[in-house]
């Protein structure tokens, strides 16, 4: 399976591979991708890795394990020996469907393998029903037989799957449970015919988003969802509030497993504060599992006759907020355990490295060996004299021991085959609040040597970035160059940016880099900044490999390449790059991934076609437009846009033979993101026709649950004066469809509906969407609430303004988030300026300030605590805040970064007890300094910090390469 996940994330399948790698026949790859048969021949199969390891640099994503030839030989060899001994897949058919291979129902499952966390005592308590149940229920209607997808979404031990699994149990009694644990097991059940009445419990969503195999196996979600004729198989899986967010806002970066989720989730309607009547169980949706027990389920609690629930009832004191759930899961004891007065110092030393790492990096199996080292850095001096000599072996002890039969701070990790221990993975609380929770200050030297030393290859770039953000220069720049030496160009240009930095005139690091980085796309990057640095040594030797070795880099980065040496007029390395087949050479497979070569500064596809004919090859330019023109997928509306657009200028013989393959007619979906591109680009070069009948087309075959698409859709028939196939989209009263799971996505549509009301055919829909986004956004999040405010204040809908905080969102958002709280406070003050709204605003501010954001807002797991908090100061001394306490607490909090944020609180401060305060520069004026290419911050005067600091916060003194 493990060459499956390979063929797949080169973007490949059987077919495909069989042409390009031509020694090896097609039914052969056939069998081998389906698992029918294993290869025979190594060499044959190594030259399939080979071909597919490059494609998969070539589109600049994580390889998958293993990374070498010897591993890959290892592989097959074990897989050949499974096979002798009964089959060779990685996980058998009991393991997920039951003990006969063919599905248990919920009754038959052990709630503990699926997720749902023992209590103390080691058993799982009596369930108290939870105010969210009703909701969730609701969604799981057997009666309607619609495939659909349910998150629970929560912080970690508040109570998700044992609410999932209570709901299972007791409504869908029958149905047959499958529990993949894997994302290449979901990935093969998924593709099976499953039957009706199926649940695919998949635990926390997290386990299926890994690089290896995550994004197919969710792929394989999606045509579960959308599958026409099937019915009733329902995906239950659950989330960590955070890393929702992360999924959604993508921050992922061109992670193609972030699109894939984004396609999963953004539909889903949120559930909460929704009436059951109004659920339409056919669209799946967010159900929220709150953190703390409300008065109502706290009174069930209290009824219980369950022993462990009257303890976890009696174990709240009067006033505080009831965290039931967590205390069933033994998280109070996890904490006493990891931070307790009596807790091992050299067991907590090996558990505070384990939630460092987790700050940085996501969730990884930890070897003993960097446990052990990282933890002597936590010790004081009298631990490390006095310390036993098997005290890391007690500490790995201390740090598993299980708590009351409930939990553990370190779960052991086994191997995938046989028994044994490979390693050690924080338990899921500690690591959802391991960015939030504020334990100590930035890891000691210790931490990052032992991750230096054990962390693999692919780590070393992210551990870097978290050394450098934290102004450990010399550290983050060993973690770079070790990188580059194990074969990652993605650390290099960051490298070559921190030496130009420390040492504007040594060329010894430009010149190492452009030896050892692997010539690939990244390998381009570091290429342009030499030529614009005047590294000339550097460029002339890396232009000249980069060249030479053109068939082996990323395809996609020809155009970037030819384009720097143009620029450049190198012209020995030009010469080389003509003596290839570039009509061949240049991608036209997966345009989809990187369109036309426009992100991250890469020049356009358009351009490397004028360059071509700027060097005298105006044949091979031709000939690669054509192939544009022939062989562009109509799968993707906005690949074959982009194709008109590049070419009408350059080439109209190549546009008349794309027009003749009839884009409007036979793009396959006409409905989907890019459609409203392809209408506008079919527009501009006056294929009428094609116009008429893709504009019919998108008006009728569009998403109306996306708001971003009937936006688009909606301003590409107005710019294209489709004005029938508006009303006919119109019609279909998108503002009762469309998702309002984040309402700013909604606005583009809200802002076209109340400039084109003549349109409307069903009703106002500017009317129906804007009264829905004030009755149905969710109240919780203050930074929503105040884009939300925004949008009806610069639309100057005034009373839905006021009729929106009528809703009382002051009194139920979140004042923990203090970021949004000082985006909401920032919005009241601005929209108090307009008479018609001032008093309604004024109530609110005063209402916001008397919950005390100063007091009650969090300051730990701030993504940038300096303009956050100066943000916050802002908006209080602007509402005639105190913020003095603000201060106080900034002053003396111990951030996880090690940032020196007291000195800018007591900055802060100082200024705002003057009388006139330039607040728009209130952080950055002449006190902090950022290097725009590093992202580096600098807090205070900037010559103390030029060379960095050390882990415990001291300048760092004078260094060099050769200190790397």
């Amino acid at each position: 399976m493990a060459l499956n996940t390979l063929i797949t994330m080169a973007r490949l399948n059987p077919n495909s591979l069989s042409q390009k790698v031509t020694a090896v026949g097609r039914s052969t790859i056939y069998s081998w991708f389906q698992g029918t048969r294993l290869p025979q021949n190594e060499d044959e199969f190594l030259v399939v890795v080979h071909y597919c390891q490059a494609r998969i640099r070539e589109q600049r994503l994580t390889q998958p394990e293993p990374t070498d030839d010897r591993g890959w030989r290892q592989l097959l060899r074990d897989a050949r020996m499974s096979e002798r001994l009964g089959g060779f897949d990685e996980l058998s058919n009991e393991q997920a469907h039951g003990r006969h291979g063919h599905g248990r129902t919920m009754s038959e499952w052990d709630p503990v393998t699926l997720g749902v966390h023992k209590a103390i005592g080691g058993v799982v308590p009596s369930y108290i029903p939870r105010d969210h149940d009703v909701v969730l229920r609701a969604v799981l209607d057997p009666t309607v037989t619609k495939n659909r997808l349910v998150v629970l979404r929560g912080g970690s031990s508040t109570g998700k799957s044992y609410s999932a699994y209570r709901a299972v149990l007791e409504l869908l009694t029958d149905w047959t449970v499958i529990y993949p644990p894997t994302p290449a097991m979901l990935k093969r059940l998924v593709e099976a015919d499953l039957e009706p009445r199926t649940v695919i419990w998949l635990n926390e969503l997290s386990e299926f988003t890994a690089p290896v195999g995550g994004t197919t196996a969710l792929e394989a979600i999606v045509d579960i969802l959308e599958r026409v004729g099937s019915s009733s198989v329902f995906v239950i899986t659950s989330v960590w509030p955070e890393r929702w967010k992360k999924y959604l806002e993508g921050s992922g970066g061109n992670d193609p497993t972030y699109a894939v989720l984004r396609r999963l989730l953004i539909p889903l309607p949120e559930l909460a504060n929704r009436s059951v009547r109004s659920i339409d169980p056919a669209s799946g949706g967010v159900v929220d599992v709150a953190e703390y027990f409300s008065a109502a389920e706290m009174s069930r609690a209290c009824e219980s006759s369950d022993p462990i629930l009257q303890a976890a009832v009696e174990s709240i004191s009067p006033g505080d907020r009831a965290q039931i759930a967590q205390y069933l899961a033994g998280v109070p004891d996890l904490l006493e355990h990891f931070e307790g007065p009596g807790a091992d110092p050299y067991g907590r030393a090996v558990i505070r490295a384990a939630v460092d790492i987790a700050r940085f990096h996501e969730t990884v199996t930890l070897s003993l060996d960097f446990l052990s080292e990282a933890a002597v850095g936590y010790l004081d001096d009298r631990e490390r004299a006095l310390a036993p000599d098997n005290w890391n072996d007690c500490a790995i002890d201390y740090a598993t021991t299980e708590l009351k039969g409930a939990v553990r701070a370190l779960e052991p990790v086994p191997p995938e085959r046989g028994i044994g221990i490979v390693g050690y993975r924080l338990t899921d609380y500690l690591d959802q609040h391991s960015g939030s929770a504020v334990w100590g200050n930035s890891p000691p030297a210790e931490f990052w040597y032992a991750a230096l030393e054990h962390f693999d290859v692919k780590a070393l770039n992210r551990l870097g970035n978290q050394a450098v953000q934290k102004d450990l220069l010399r550290i983050g720049g060993q973690f770079w160059k070790k990188g580059i030496s194990g074969g990652d160009g993605s650390s290099a240009l960051n490298l070559f940016e921190l030496m130009l930095l420390i040492h504007p005139d040594d060329t010894t690091p430009h010149e190492w880099i452009a030896g050892q980085i692997p010539a690939d796309g990244w390998a381009i990057d570091v290429l342009e900044r030499f030529w614009q640095t005047g590294s000339h040594v550097a460029f002339d030797s890396l232009a000249i490999r980069l060249a030479r070795h053109l068939p082996s880099t990323e395809a996609r980065a020809v155009p970037a390449l030819l384009n720097i040496l143009v620029n450049a007029g190198a012209a020995v390395p030009i010469g080389v790059v003509l003596r290839h087949d570039l009509v061949g050479i240049v991608s036209l497979e997966d345009l989809h991934l990187i369109p036309f070569f426009e992100l991250g500064g890469v020049p356009a596809l358009g351009e490397f076609l004028d360059d071509l004919c700027r060097i005298g090859a105006a044949e091979q330019s031709a000939a690669i437009a054509y192939r544009l023109a022939r062989e562009v997928s109509f799968e993707k509306p906005y690949d074959v846009a982009r194709v008109i657009d590049l070419l009408w200028d350059r080439n109209r013989d190549a546009i008349a033979e794309l027009l003749r393959r009839n884009p409007a007619k036979n793009i396959l979906a006409a409905g989907s993101h890019g459609s409203a591109e392809l209408l506008v680009s079919l527009y501009r070069i006056g294929a009428g026709s094609q116009v008429s009948e893709f504009a019919s087309r998108v008006s009728t075959e569009i998403d109306l649950r996306d708001s971003d698409l009937v936006f688009s859709a909606l301003r590409s028939l107005h710019v294209t004066a489709s004005f029938e196939c508006i009303a006919v989209l119109l019609s279909r009263s998108p503002a009762d469809k469309v998702s309002l799971q984040f309402p700013y996505n909604s606005f583009d549509l809200l802002r076209f509906l109340a400039e084109f009301h003549s349109y409307d055919t069903p009703g106002d829909q500017f009317a129906i969407l804007s009264e829905r986004i004030v009755a149905e956004t969710s109240m919780n999040d203050p930074g929503i609430v105040a884009s939300v405010l925004a949008e009806l204040r610069e639309l100057q809908a005034f009373g839905l303004f006021e009729k929106f905080l009528d809703r009382d969102p002051i009194d139920h958002v979140s004042i923990e988030d203090a970021q949004g709280i000082a985006e909401l406070l920032m919005e009241l003050l601005t929209a108090r300026k307009h008479d018609e709204i001032e008093e309604c605003c004024r109530r609110s501010i005063v209402n916001l300030v008397q919950r005390n954001p100063a007091m009650n807002c969090s300051l730990g797991g701030l993504d940038n605590p300096r303009e956050t908090l100066s943000l916050l100061f802002r908006s209080l001394i602007m509402a005639n805040s105190d913020v003095s306490v603000l201060s106080d607490r900034i002053t003396a909090h111990k951030f996880r970064d090690g940032n020196p944020l007291g000195q800018m609180a007591a900055y802060v401060d100082n200024l705002s007890r003057q009388s006139s305060v330039d607040f728009s520069t209130l952080v950055y004026s002449g006190y902090v300094r950022r290097d725009n290419e590093l992202g580096i911050v600098w807090v205070g005067h900037w010559s103390n910090w030029l060379w960095g600091c050390e882990p415990d916060r001291s300048n760092s003194s004078e260094w060099s390469w050769s200190d790397l």
